[in-house]
């Protein structure tokens, strides 16, 4: 709880900063940062960018999936550090729930935002809410349970506050930052 507040307490500092700053550096128009910004802290964003509105919605969502992805790798990281499961069965069940999260299709996932920039392309802003990421995380984990033995201890209930908050963090800074 103390990691997720300071993460969040950085987030907010460094939101603050960049809302200061000259927008003049970001490669994305403003109100894709203003969407960002506006944002509650309980969502994944992805941005996604092209000549169609269709194709930009699908890179934003697909930046969604990986910081799931992302997410996964960070849940097993902290799972393995707290106990004892073989590395080989740790890393089977991380490319089961990677493959079985390939599948998904964010079924809640929505675009926020979607306008055309000054460079002509399309710019989507994607939000998938933190009660729907769990909801896929944890089908992942069932059907990777199913395949992988030796993984019943793991629950992503356990970990992923963690992993989301982190995720969410780098994310938005990279984002802002870009």
């Amino acid at each position: 709880m103390k990691r997720t507040l300071v993460i969040l307490a950085l987030v907010t500092i460094l939101l603050a900063f960049s809302v200061s700053c000259d927008n003049g550096g970001l490669s994305f128009p403003d109100f894709v940062l203003e969407t960002i910004l506006n944002a509650e802290p309980d969502v994944l964003i992805g941005v996604g960018t092209a000549n169609s509105s269709t194709i930009s919605a699908s890179r934003a969502k697909a930046e969604i999936a990986r910081q799931m992805n992302t997410m996964t790798s960070y849940m097993l990281q902290d799972y393995q550090a707290s106990n004892t499961v073989d590395p080989l069965t740790a890393v089977l069940f991380q490319e089961e729930m990677i493959g079985e999260l390939s599948k998904s299709p964010l079924t809640y996932s929505f675009i926020k935002d979607m306008r055309i920039g000054k460079n002509k392309k399309v710019w989507a802003v994607a939000f998938f809410e933190k009660t729907d990421v769990a909801e896929e995380l944890k089908k992942a984990e069932s059907a990777a349970k199913s395949a992988v033995p030796g993984m019943d201890s793991f629950s992503v209930d356990d970990f992923m506050d963690d992993a989301f908050d982190i995720v969410n963090t780098e994310e938005r800074l990279k984002l802002l930052h870009d």
